[in-house]
């Protein structure tokens, strides 16, 4: 039976996606990462969340579609894997809030989801939110009474 991978990292830990899915889990997919699992794992599924940003180049759009070409199902959720399903549409398929928001926001800007992590030796341990998680906080707040309209428009202006 060909194998489903998860390329994660800070978004969900390998442990807690393996409760979930009987998968191979991976690090967050930088370019030519599919390229190699494909060659070297001949999958039947891959799911991305998270994929690097800033110090290894992202993964490529056409690696997604060379893989979706090869007969492979490939899906994306919660952080670059939201980010290119959106922009694959309607090849790669998305599933989530974030992947919605990206849809329906041609031109949010891809930092909106980027945190940064430690490396595999600490399970990629997240150091930072993403900024769109803190913008919903924010909002959720300045719903609730917590703060001002005021004061989450400079929060976030900040941010």
């Amino acid at each position: 039976m060909r194998p489903k991978l998860v390329f994660t990292g800070p978004t969900v830990s390998h442990a807690d996606a393996l409760k979930v899915v009987d998968a191979v889990c991976l690090p967050p997919a930088v370019q030519g990462s599919i390229v190699s699992a494909v060659q070297h794992l001949d999958p039947s599924a891959i799911l991305v969340i998270d994929g690097g940003f800033q110090a290894e180049p992202a993964v490529r759009h056409k690696e997604i579609l060379w893989a979706l070409s090869r007969g492979i199902h490939v899906f994306g959720a919660a952080s670059m894997g939201a980010l290119r399903a959106a922009e694959l549409f309607p090849h790669m398929q998305g599933v989530g809030l974030i992947y919605r928001w990206y849809r329906r926001f041609a031109f949010a800007p891809d930092d909106a989801v980027a945190v940064l992590h430690g490396p595999a030796e600490v399970n990629f341990a997240q150091l930072t939110h993403a900024l769109i998680d803190l913008r919903r906080t924010l909002r959720a707040a300045c719903r609730r009474g917590v703060i001002s309209s005021e004061q989450q428009a400079r929060l976030e202006g900040a941010a």
